[in-house]
C-alpha cells in the first residue's frame, strides 16, 4: 500500500513497549526512493497526551451539555438568519420538537408560531450591534421575557445568537396582585 500510494497513515494503533506496557500510537509511513532502492520511512507518534486530552475535552463537553439541559427555561441558538441550531430540553419539550428536526426551522416558526422574525428581535438587534438585548413580549396571552447574547467569532463579530427566554406570566400576574392588594 505504501509503495502503490507514496504514503499511509494508520491512527491509534498500540504498541508493546520495551517495558511490556501497552502505548498507543499514530504510523505515518512514506515510500522513498533512493538511487535504484526504495525505503520506507516509518515516523512513530505517542499519543497518550493527544487521548488523554481527547478524553477531557469530552468530559467537558459533556458537562456543559448537561448544564445546558438542565436549565429550566428555554434556551436556544440561532445562526445569523434565525435558523435553530442547538436547543436545551426544555426548548425542545416546549416546542414539541426533536433536536433532529430543529435543525431546519427558524427560531420564529418554533416558539412563537410565525411566519417572520418577531417585532422588534432581540437577535436582530444582537447580531447588528454585538451586545446583548432584551424584549419583553406577549404571545398567546403569555408574557415572555427574552434576551439575546451574541456568541463571537475570532474576528470580534457575532457569529451565533444565544436567545434565553422565560415565561413570566404568573410572576407579572403575581406582581399585579401585589400592587393591588397594598
Amino acid at each position: 500500500n505504501i509503495k502503490e500510494n507514496g504514503n499511509a497513515t494508520a491512527e491509534n494503533i498500540r504498541l508493546v513497549h520495551h517495558e511490556k506496557r501497552m502505548v498507543p500510537t499514530d504510523i505515518n509511513g512514506s515510500y522513498v526512493k533512493a538511487n535504484a532502492h526504495g525505503l520506507i520511512e516509518l515516523f512513530i507518534t505517542d499519543i497518550r497526551e493527544k487521548l488523554a486530552m481527547t478524553r477531557q475535552l469530552q468530559l467537558s463537553q459533556q458537562r456543559l451539555l448537561s448544564l445546558f439541559n438542565g436549565i429550566t427555561d428555554l434556551i436556544c441558538v440561532l445562526s445569523t438568519d434565525y435558523k435553530l441550531l442547538m436547543a436545551n430540553k426544555r426548548y425542545l419539550e416546549f416546542t414539541s420538537n426533536t433536536s433532529k428536526s430543529i435543525h431546519t426551522k427558524k427560531c420564529y416558526e418554533t416558539l412563537f408560531n410565525r411566519n417572520a422574525p418577531c417585532p422588534m428581535c432581540p437577535a436582530l438587534k444582537t447580531y447588528e450591534s454585538g451586545d446583548s438585548h432584551f424584549i419583553e413580549m406577549l404571545h398567546d396571552d403569555r408574557i415572555y421575557h427574552i434576551w439575546t447574547f451574541p456568541m463571537q467569532s475570532h474576528d470580534g463579530r457575532p457569529e451565533y445568537i444565544v436567545e434565553y427566554a422565560k415565561d413570566v406570566t404568573e410572576d407579572k400576574e403575581m406582581e399585579r396582585q401585589l400592587i393591588k392588594s397594598e
